[in-house]
C-alpha cells in the first residue's frame, strides 16, 4: 500500500516526467521524476531510476540515460538532478556517466 501511494505521488503530479525503456515490448528500465524550475534553469529531478537486474552491466543503463538526456533537452531542460547513496553500486554508475557530487549540499532528515 505504501509503495502504491509513493508511485501515485510520483506520477500524479502535473510536473511529473516518466521514461520507460522497452525490449521486445517488455519494460526493462524506468525513470520516474519531475520537472523542477530552478534559478539555474529547468531540470529533470530523478526520484527513481532502475534497470531490470539481469540487464545491468551491459551498457543498457548508460544507453537509457543518454536517451533521457536527449528527451529533456528537447523539452528545454538543462540538467538532471538526483540523489543516491555513496555506498551503493549506482554511485559509481552515475559517476561513470558524467554525474558529479555537489559537495555543498547535505541531506537532512528528522523523524517525528
Amino acid at each position: 500500500e505504501q509503495l502504491d501511494l509513493y508511485i501515485q505521488d510520483l506520477i500524479g503530479q502535473n510536473n511529473s516526467l516518466t521514461y520507460g525503456l522497452f525490449e521486445n515490448g517488455k519494460l526493462i528500465g524506468l525513470s520516474m521524476g519531475h520537472i523542477k524550475h530552478w534559478y539555474s534553469g529547468t531540470e529533470y529531478y530523478i526520484d527513481e531510476l532502475c534497470i531490470q537486474t539481469d540487464k545491468q552491466g551491459n551498457g543498457i543503463g548508460t544507453y537509457f540515460l543518454k536517451e533521457i538526456e536527449k528527451g529533456i533537452k528537447e523539452l528545454g531542460m538543462t540538467q538532471i538532478f538526483l540523489q543516491t547513496g555513496s555506498n551503493v553500486p549506482a554511485y559509481g554508475f552515475y559517476q561513470k556517466n558524467g554525474f558529479f557530487e555537489l559537495k555543498e549540499l547535505v541531506s537532512f532528515v528528522k523523524r517525528v
